[in-house]
């Protein structure tokens, strides 16, 4: 990024540089600033059609406001700005940050200083990308690994309680988990009873059987297959194990 900066200083004496990386929700939030305290980065966070940033990733153009101060969608960070740019960076047609430069001098983002920092943008965005990419394959890889390595050390535990609890120490590696269990099939009782758990608070609070016709458990062992949900207060099947 600082490599970026320096591009982008030849180009236009900027004030402010800020690049956005969208979270999975929409929600900007700088990756890389410079010109204001790091400190009030972190506490930025712009919403898709939110401001000059948020209104060039929203429509996915090129945003020019050469006096700053008259456009109701600016968003103050520091004083002595006049002018702002605002380009989404584009992969695909699919938005991947934005770039945002901001200065005291709306001359200095003159045409052809706009189409520089458009072409350079590219760039950025498909420097993004691969970034991105390489970032999740070795994560994957590491998921891989420690797959690899329950299913290797599993394979030799020939105590229940034992292997439960491996099991729920490599999972905790994979999915960071506030709560984690496992429950075992009853067939004759057609129930799933909770063999391990952790952080389900105290012994007297749990729910240990589940019939198969309740929750969200019950139904993923009946279709034997997983089920996901996003948020478990918007599915009715969700049945709490912590009353």
């Amino acid at each position: 990024m600082p490599a970026i900066a320096r591009q982008l200083r030849r180009i236009v004496d900027y004030r402010i540089l800020d690049i956005f990386l969208p979270e999975p929700d929409g929600t900007l939030v700088p990756a890389f600033v410079e010109g204001y305290d790091s400190a009030v980065a972190g506490r930025l966070r712009i919403r898709p059609g939110q401001g000059i940033v948020g209104t060039a990733a929203l429509q996915k153009e090129m945003l020019f406001v050469p006096d700053a101060s008259q456009d109701p969608r600016y968003l103050a960070v520091v004083p002595g700005v006049q002018a702002e740019l605002a380009i989404p960076l584009i992969h695909r047609d699919r938005l991947v940050g934005v770039l945002n430069v901001e200065g005291p001098d709306a001359d200095a983002f003159h045409a052809e200083a706009r189409a520089a920092l458009f072409v350079l943008a590219g760039h950025l965005a498909v420097a993004i990308e691969n970034a991105t990419l390489y970032r999740e394959a070795r994560r994957y890889a590491g998921l891989l690994a420690t797959l690899y390595e329950i299913g290797k050390e599993t394979s030799s535990i020939l105590d229940l309680d034992q292997l439960l609890q491996r099991i729920a120490e490599v999972v905790k590696r994979v999915i960071d988990y506030e709560m984690f269990g496992i429950l075992l099939l009853d067939e004759e009782k057609e129930e799933l009873v909770l063999r391990k758990a952790v952080s389900y608070g105290a012994t007297k609070e749990k729910k240990t059987r589940i019939r198969l016709r309740e929750g969200l458990i019950g139904a993923a062992a009946r279709s034997k297959q997983p089920i996901l949900v996003g948020d478990v207060r918007r599915d009715a099947r969700y049945l709490s194990l912590i009353p």
